[in-house]
């Protein structure tokens, strides 16, 4: 981020955005299952359960492998020279924290849990791996 102090609240603030939608993606695997029985009807049999247990186990395995990712790139400094990429994917972390944690607190309907990755996990570890493969100019 080179001497300019402006940047220095950055990277704290994208490691800190991204350890904490990364533990509570993690946590989800405990809530998981009393999120699918919240939103089940009482007509719903296991079959219907297991199938919504499986999709919401592939999103958060996806959502902590491509957050693993974005964590890997953001320790070896793929976007440490351009700022503006540093802060809008702190910023993306940020809003997926403040969603997962309204899921596991407010008890959001399951399926929330695909539109966080999408919206806010997808981009940014794409945006990571993008600048990896692209030598700084």
């Amino acid at each position: 981020m080179g001497s300019d102090i402006k940047f220095n609240f950055l990277y704290p603030y994208r490691f800190i955005t991204l350890a904490s939608h990364l533990l509570l993606t993690a946590q989800l695997y405990e809530a998981g299952s009393d999120l699918i029985r919240i939103t089940m009807s009482t007509a719903d049999g296991s079959t219907e359960f297991k199938e919504r247990a499986d999709q919401v186990n592939l999103y958060i395995t996806l959502n902590i492998l491509f957050l693993s990712v974005d964590f890997a790139c953001m320790l070896s400094g793929v976007s440490l020279a351009r700022p503006r990429v540093t802060l809008m994917n702190g910023t993306l972390h940020l809003f997926g924290f403040i969603f997962t944690f309204l899921i596991i607190v407010d008890g959001w309907h399951w399926a929330s849990i695909i539109y966080i990755f999408f919206m806010f996990t997808v981009p940014a570890a794409l945006l990571e791996v993008s600048l990896a493969l692209v030598p700084v100019v």
